[in-house]
């Protein structure tokens, strides 16, 4: 079980230095056993409910790059009577970065002569400003044990989106963060 926990570990520091690949979440739910598992589907987009900033050709991207790190742990992908059912969702959300609008220590130019000097240090020390405004994607996958019904695995990736839009255009970056999506993954990659 240690040798488990350090071969996890070294993988989620290895694959976090690979990117710029956020690992939100990552959790095994209701005690599964997901080495048990054989094989598993991705439940299939409607094409409704797919989000304006992707295509078909995207969600199917995302889709391989799942399956892949399936793939790698021994499950086989069917399409009727899976053990396991993969849900994906993705958002793009603003994050707004915060600075302090005066540097902790600073005089604000001004010599107080009174106490007042140390109230406004205190006030401003606590203030903050945009600095900046970012879009950030995240990748989600949920995995429901077919047969009972309950949901085993959910993880979460950030860091998928950009300025210009949803980066899962570039194959390599959407690979690298689905490898962080799965890096705490209970069962590893087979050759590990």
């Amino acid at each position: 079980m240690k040798r488990l926990v350090i071969l996890v570990t070294a993988a989620v520091i290895m694959l976090s230095s690979c990117g710029t690949f956020t690992l939100e979440q990552s959790k095994v739910l209701n005690n599964a056993d997901l080495a048990s598992y054989k094989t598993f589907m991705i439940e299939p987009a409607d094409g409704s409910t797919i989000p304006s900033y992707l295509s078909m050709n995207d969600v199917k991207n995302i889709y391989r790059s799942i399956s892949e790190q399936l793939y790698k742990r021994g499950y086989t992908y069917v399409s009727t009577n899976p053990d396991m059912v993969v849900y994906v969702a993705m958002s793009v959300k603003q994050v707004i970065q915060t600075k302090d609008l005066i540097p902790p220590g600073s005089d604000f130019g001004y010599r107080y002569f009174s106490p007042r000097g140390a109230y406004l240090d205190n006030y401003y020390s606590n203030a903050q400003i945009i600095s900046g405004i970012t879009k950030e994607g995240v990748l989600m996958v949920d995995i429901v044990d077919a047969r009972k019904k309950i949901h085993v695995f959910c993880a979460e990736v950030s860091s998928l989106a950009e300025d210009s839009g949803v980066n899962v255009k570039d194959l390599s970056k959407l690979d690298q963060a689905t490898e962080v999506l799965f890096s705490r993954y209970p069962v590893l990659p087979k050759g590990n």
